[in-house]
């Protein structure tokens, strides 16, 4: 199961975040700094709903993580796919 997870963190704990979710496990596919409404972009993959629980549970306890936003992929599409060919 194809997950992005968007966080909102405190000022000036970023960083100290990011090493607490690459330590969450090999679940963890990359992590992003993003400008705007959200600090950061969390790529995972789960085998099952019940891992995907407990992580994020995992990832609201992490200091410094104010929000929490989950999006499941429904699809995959192959970068093939979107590319336009020119």
């Amino acid at each position: 199961m194809l997950t992005y997870v968007l966080i909102t963190t405190s000022k000036g704990n970023t960083p100290i975040i990011v090493d607490e979710i690459k330590r969450l496990g090999q679940q963890v596919r990359e992590v992003s700094y993003l400008y705007g409404q959200y600090d950061l972009l969390v790529r995972m993959t789960f085998p099952s709903q019940i891992f995907l629980n407990k992580t994020l549970r995992s990832l609201r306890e992490i200091r410094g993580v104010r929000s929490v936003q989950c999006l499941i992929a429904k699809d995959k599409t192959k970068e093939n796919d979107i590319v336009p060919k020119y």
